[in-house]
């Protein structure tokens, strides 16, 4: 996956540097060419904020949902409704 041109960026990856995680992540997606959310059963705060950014930037949004999920957080059911193809 690695080889092609293509690089995915998690959160999970940022290392606690002193940088606020928030600035270090919006330039990460200033540089992104589409931009990917899996959603399950919960909603992070700055889900909003970077798909507002994403949006912005005219950047294509993806949205996957998983199936078969009992019960999601209001916010994010509310976010799934609104701003994802089902």
């Amino acid at each position: 996956m690695y080889d092609c041109i293509h690089v995915p960026i998690y959160w999970e990856t940022f290392l606690a540097d002193g940088k606020p995680a928030r600035k270090v992540m919006m330039a990460h997606l200033n540089s992104c060419h589409v931009y990917l959310r899996i959603f399950a059963s919960r909603y992070s705060g700055p889900t909003e904020i970077e798909y507002k950014r994403a949006r912005e930037l005219q950047i294509p949004v993806i949205c996957f949902v998983k199936d078969g999920v009992r019960k999601r957080d209001n916010e994010l059911e509310k976010l799934i409704k609104t701003k994802c193809w089902r």
